[in-house]
């Protein structure tokens, strides 16, 4: 089921992309928050995620720079982390224009390649009554973000996003979503 959702919403966005020609651009910064899911030593496995960017788009093609810091909920010691820095590119939708041909609202597929930083908890160095202390490793990593995102641009400089995003990699796979404040030349 999962994967007719996705090859849908790709198929969408290119077919409908494609006849979006109207040599208009924009760029704007994003910053924002949510929640994100990985293979944190906690039972949940859950997390916060602050992330922030700057993104440009030219006609229905996107590129992205983004940093995601991720940390997981818990009391331990210090808490295990999953930051990446990625560079995306895609595809953007115009669902929705203005009459003078702004758009409104954007539905925005994106992938790429990112840098991580992998920070888990290594073995207990000192006990506490009520906190344990643990040595911290730190891997690096290549991964690969996807991301699908849903803008709403309530001004030519102000708008929303919420986005559901992902990154692949060999040691700890990142699942998540956000809400971003953008704000620039959209």
């Amino acid at each position: 089921m999962k994967s007719i959702i996705v090859i849908s919403l790709i198929v969408f966005l290119s077919i409908d992309s494609f006849s979006q020609d109207n040599h208009q651009y924009s760029i704007w910064g994003n910053f924002g928050g949510g929640l994100a899911f990985a293979d944190y030593s906690n039972e949940s496995g859950g997390g916060f995620s602050v992330n922030y960017g700057v993104s440009g788009k030219y006609d229905f093609y996107m590129v992205s720079v983004k940093r995601h810091n991720n940390m997981e909920f818990s009391f331990k010691s210090p808490q295990e982390k999953l930051n990446s820095t990625s560079f995306l590119v895609g595809l953007s939708n115009n669902v929705f224009k203005k009459e003078n041909n702004r758009s409104i609202f954007n539905i925005n597929l994106l992938a790429g390649i990112s840098y991580l930083e992998v920070y888990q908890r290594g073995k207990q160095i000192s006990f506490g009554a009520f906190n344990d202390e643990y040595e911290l490793n730190k891997i690096t990593a290549v991964g690969f973000p996807v991301e699908v995102n849903a803008e709403l641009r309530f001004t030519r400089y102000v708008g929303l996003s919420v986005t559901v995003f992902s990154n692949l990699n060999k040691y700890n796979n990142l699942f998540g979503t956000s809400v971003n404040l953008i704000f620039g030349y959209l």
